[in-house]
């Protein structure tokens, strides 16, 4: 899956916007790495090339933890013992990958990233402000927020905030930038003495990097994944209305006797291409088996989806079949499915030319066998894999009226 996306591994950005234990980090950073030494870069220019290019996220703090661990292991013991490697920060962030309570809110103001504290309700302006460019360096922005956090929690209570001078000596912050970083560290040392400073330090470290990836010019090259499943009827009511309101938004929603069958998947690969890769960019994604052939996911299968200020297209290619392996991976049978980002445009769906957007192939790839053992290595497992050509079989389709155009909600008719 790596390999089919990752044409070139030594240039090209890769981002897992659902790490889970970071087995795709695992694999992207050992084929950048191969790559690099191949080149015989030196082990300071390997580790600094990885980590700028490979990258991870996830909403839970386990998860994120876990990848972290996997990203160190990829780069192993002999590389990350060596004297002459450096600082180095392991890119895994926890954030919301489809920035889910964010997504009609632009926190990007006049050239600065601004993350809201408040709940309206306070007298004073509670926003933490910081200049666009202090997060092209990850590690810089990194050691500015641990400073700005450290600073504002070591001072005595009440008293004014210190002199960032020597920070912004040590981290070479601009002085056109340092303005702005003052007047949010004022921010941060109020709310220490409110009490209200123990997180803000982790959640702007966090927060900051998906909004930044999703800035035009900082966009990845490759999405490789397994998004979240989890279907509509599972969801809290809350997650339920938004989730539908995405979906309709983007042409995902099926709707009536479907909705229950609806998965979070889909519109997490949607909205993670619509916010991450740049045009031309290649994703891999992980879905239910149903996303290449069951009806209610038929919208997704089209290429082409509505958005917050605009319209994405894609351009899918051939999906993998995985239904026919044994043991099933996950709960229920899993696909693969392939494709790049063809368009990002303000305009409505009505608009765009098809040739921009394809949509998924009939032709797939399907996988049969049965895995002797779990966890086995590729070249293991390989042995006990076949792989075939076939073509997709719409399976379950529920049968329409072919009056069901002129009705909503069962009672509005329309003139014929």
């Amino acid at each position: 899956m790596i390999s089919k996306v990752v044409v070139d591994p030594l240039n090209s950005r890769v981002l897992d916007p659902a790490c889970g234990s970071g087995t795709f980090l695992f694999y992207a950073l050992r084929k950048h790495i191969s790559a690099a030494e191949a080149e015989s870069y030196s082990v300071r220019e390997v580790l600094d090339g990885v980590t700028r290019h490979v990258i991870g996220m996830d909403l839970h703090p386990v998860a994120v933890t876990l990848a972290r661990v996997t990203y160190l292991l990829a780069i192993g013991r002999e590389r990350l013992t060596d004297p002459s490697r450096g600082n180095i920060q392991i890119p895994v962030y926890l954030g919301d990958s489809i920035q889910w309570r964010e997504q009609s809110v632009d926190l990007w103001s006049a050239g600065n990233l601004v993350i809201h504290t408040n709940d309206g309700r306070e007298l004073f302006d509670s926003d933490l402000s910081f200049p666009d460019a202090t997060l092209d360096d990850a590690a810089r922005f990194d050691q500015l927020v641990n400073e700005l956090a450290a600073c504002s929690s070591r001072r005595k209570l009440g008293t004014p905030a210190p002199s960032l001078k020597a920070v912004f000596s040590r981290l070479a912050i601009p002085p056109q930038h340092q303005r702005i970083i003052e007047t949010t560290f004022k921010t941060m040392c109020r709310l220490h003495d409110e009490g209200r400073n123990h997180i803000w330090g982790y959640y702007v470290r966090n927060l900051a990097r998906p909004l930044w990836l999703s800035r035009r010019g900082n966009q990845v090259d490759v999405l490789v994944g397994n998004p979240p499943w989890l279907a509509f009827r599972h969801m809290t009511s809350d997650m339920q209305d938004v989730f539908r309101s995405m979906s309709e938004q983007r042409k995902l929603w099926a709707g009536a006797q479907l909705a229950s069958h609806q998965d979070l998947s889909a519109l997490f690969a949607v909205r993670a291409c619509e916010l991450y890769l740049r045009k031309g960019g290649h994703f891999a994604f992980v879905l239910p088996n149903a996303a290449i052939d069951r009806e209610h996911y038929a919208g997704f299968r089209t290429g082409i989806y509505g958005g917050q200020g605009g319209v994405l297209t894609v351009a899918f290619s051939p999906s993998w079949d995985l239904r026919r392996i044994r043991p099933h991976f996950f709960p229920r049978a899993a696909s693969v499915v392939f494709g790049a980002k063809t368009e990002y445009a303000n305009q409505q769906v009505e608009e765009i030319p098809s040739p921009t957007a394809q949509g998924m192939p009939e032709e797939i790839e399907i996988w049969t066998g049965k895995l002797d053992s779990i966890n086995a290595s590729w070249m293991a497992a390989s042995k006990w894999l076949t792989r075939k050509p076939g073509k997709v079989r719409h399976v379950g389709q529920l049968t329409k009226s072919p009056y069901a155009p002129f009705f909503t909600q069962g009672g509005a008719c329309q003139r014929v």
